[in-house]
């Protein structure tokens, strides 16, 4: 595991741990979703996070100044990322907040991948198949990659269902050159 992985882990759980005392867990969910959508669609703000060139008390601030109507629990994270310079974490523990708080739930997330979007049949089918798999509700990550040709492929947690068409070609490739 990554140092800034197992690093946005603890920070995720001390953001839960606040967010309980605070009775604040579905709020700070709102915000973590907010942050991350932000970030994601914000390459600058995202650079900006990265980039060792500005001071981190800018960071901070330009932080504050974009994200004024988040709850108190998840604004005083940025300065705890600050003054450790793990600002550039933000979004990965943010990830993992809501990853920690739907495991509480019941739930677990799952991704997966296919070739075009899903329809609300397979959606169905494959949320039955995370049932199975982990015996928890899944939550589903959905991506689509042409690269796959047909099929899916799921993954719930360190388990992988490959039912692409790229993966049976690679089986009947190996089993032609063998």
């Amino acid at each position: 595991m990554q140092t800034g992985n197992r690093a946005s882990i603890r920070y995720a759980n001390a953001l839960l741990s606040l967010a309980k005392e605070a009775k604040a867990t579905a709020k700070v969910s709102d915000d973590a979703i907010y942050i991350i959508k932000t970030l994601q669609g914000s390459k600058d703000l995202k650079n900006l996070l990265q980039s060792p060139l500005v001071q981190t008390e800018d960071k901070k601030q330009i932080l504050e100044h974009v994200f004024t109507d988040v709850q108190n629990v998840t604004s005083s994270l940025f300065g705890v990322l600050a003054s450790n310079r793990r600002l550039d974490l933000l979004e990965n523990i943010m990830q993992r907040y809501l990853d920690q708080l739907d495991s509480e739930n019941g739930f677990v997330q799952a991704e997966v991948i296919s070739a075009i979007p899903l329809t609300d049949a397979l959606r169905t089918k494959i949320l039955m198949k995370v049932k199975a798999i982990s015996g928890k509700e899944g939550k589903l990550k959905e991506r689509v990659d042409p690269k796959i040709i047909g099929g899916f492929v799921l993954r719930v947690g360190d388990s992988e269902y490959n039912a692409s068409v790229l993966n049976q070609f690679e089986k009947l490739r190996t089993q032609l050159v063998n």
